[in-house]
């Protein structure tokens, strides 16, 4: 296939794939920022590799030798955040439920990273302000004060300070979450990147089988797409063209076409039977999980056990499918209120 011009060795950080300025100018701005301890927030779009960033942060910081600790603030329910955050000691719901750690406990000499920290509630914002300036906190199986040495990256998707300035989140916490700030762009707005992005989301798969190979009009076709999924998006619909395309010399235009629906005209019968194969079990997946967000309104434990799947499988799959739960929260509220109005 077609490739830009490579980064040279000594610039390459691992997942951070691509020659643009952009790409270049945050590959520099990690390595600045990684070696310091203070807090980083990435900011951006869903699906724009903020947590590649964070990731990337930690493995080249001084806290590198220990695993990184992270969380999504958008899935702890308030009457368990306390417990997510601060532990609980054994038989804390009344049965022998061993002792939990909690994720400050477990992050210390270590990254916690907070995605979508927006979503924290005020009580976790108070709590962690506290935590930033005294280097104390509470366990929750425990009444005396422990020490914790951890360093905090923070990432989300919306205009945080916007936020601050009406009073949802507090002031002095993003003040201090901001130590530095990495904001990432759209991935239409450094197309240049995306035959190296496709590269590299072809050859880490193993099966040797997947063609490594794709027609110039194939490229032209990924590349002039809009990507509203950015990254994650990418990477899902090269997998799903990977599955499509098993058997074939090269990735061909008319299995692009199918899996992005460019031409709805192309009918099944005119699609190979792993094309045909691949653009139904898409649609499939986006429509089911769909419908079980809707029906359990953004309620992720409930739609696991429903779909039989372990819960963090069920957020990946969520994110390749570019579908945020929140929405269907959103809405929720939105029909309740709208009912509570016509019942006034």
């Amino acid at each position: 296939m077609t490739k830009s011009s490579k980064t040279s060795s000594d610039d390459t950080i691992p997942g951070l794939v691509g020659s643009s300025a952009y790409m270049q100018d945050l590959r520099r701005e990690i390595r600045r920022v990684a070696p310091c301890d203070f807090p980083v927030l990435v900011s951006g779009e869903p699906g724009t590799g903020k947590d590649m960033i964070a990731r990337a942060i930690h493995s080249l910081s001084q806290r590198q030798g220990r695993e990184m600790v992270s969380t999504n603030c958008e899935t702890i329910s308030p009457p368990l955040e306390q417990e997510e955050f601060f532990g609980s000691a054994t038989g804390a719901h009344g049965g022998a439920w061993p002792a939990k750690m909690g994720l400050i406990a477990s992050a210390n000499h270590t990254t916690l990273f907070l995605k979508e920290v927006h979503a924290m509630s005020p009580f976790l914002q108070e709590k962690l302000l506290a935590i930033i300036d005294t280097g104390e906190f509470s366990p929750g199986w425990s009444k005396d004060p422990r020490l914790t040495d951890l360093r905090i990256l923070s990432a989300t998707n919306r205009d945080i300070a916007n936020l601050a300035s009406r009073g949802e989140f507090l002031p002095d916490l993003l003040a201090r979450l901001r130590g530095a700030v990495i904001a990432t762009i759209p991935l239409h707005q450094h197309r240049e990147d995306i035959p190296d992005l496709i590269d590299h989301f072809i050859t880490i798969k193993e099966d040797q089988k997947i063609p490594r190979r794709i027609s110039p009009m194939a490229l032209e076709m990924l590349v002039e797409h809009s990507w509203p999924g950015n990254l994650r998006e990418l990477q899902y619909t090269i997998e799903v063209i990977c599955i499509a395309s098993i058997g074939l010399r090269a990735v061909s235009e008319k299995t692009v076409r199918s899996v992005l629906k460019i031409n709805d005209t192309v009918t099944s019968s005119q699609l190979s039977y792993q094309e045909a194969k691949a653009g139904v079990l898409h649609e499939f997946e986006v429509k089911y999980f769909t419908k079980l967000l809707h029906h359990y309104r953004g309620n992720i434990n409930q739609a696991a056990i429903t779909a039989c799947m372990y819960r963090p499988n069920l957020l990946n799959k969520l994110k390749l499918l570019n579908i945020e739960p929140n929405a269907f929260r959103r809405k929720a509220i939105g029909k309740a209120r709208s009912d509570g109005k016509k019942g006034d």
